[in-house]
């Protein structure tokens, strides 16, 4: 679903093309999260061998995905999905928006990182030298599920 790159740097490094959802920015650690959105109604976390930590937090509507990538203690905020039409993107897009408008909105502010028939990966710059990932992904000419994620992830 994503792709497995490394962080490029990005033509688009002025602050307002960095995508919000709920004043969720990439990169936040939990703390700040709590104070913009509060708690998850749930929690799923994994440790793996290489000591990386994740945690998934549920909220009504969509689910956002924090990873420890460093040696450091601090885990950041690493993806935001939308699976809910109560939960806008920006600029009008949400779930169950025309797939073509949306796409066709984003162009304006994003580049195009991929493309097929039933989605589309945009690239943003969110940090110095930090890239991620928007992707749109749609059923029947109608966008059902919105990711925001790092490009490593």
């Amino acid at each position: 679903m994503f792709p497995l790159t490394t962080p490029a740097i990005i033509n688009h490094s002025e602050p307002q093309n960095r995508p919000m959802v709920l004043g969720l920015e990439l990169g936040m650690i939990q703390n700040d999260v709590i104070k913009v959105i509060g708690t998850p109604v749930s929690k799923k976390i994994a440790k793996d061998q290489s000591r990386v930590h994740n945690e998934i937090w549920f909220y009504k509507g969509f689910r956002i995905k924090f990873q420890n990538l460093t040696s450091q203690d601090t885990i950041e905020l690493c993806s935001i999905m939308i699976l809910s039409q109560d939960i806008p993107l920006e600029l009008d897009i949400k779930i169950g928006t025309s797939f073509q408008k949306a796409k066709t909105i984003l162009m304006k502010k994003f580049k195009v990182y991929s493309d097929d028939n039933s989605s589309i990966q945009f690239e943003f710059r969110y940090g110095k030298f930090m890239g991620g990932i928007i992707e749109l992904e749609s059923e029947k000419g109608l966008i059902n599920k919105i990711t925001i994620c790092r490009n490593d992830d």
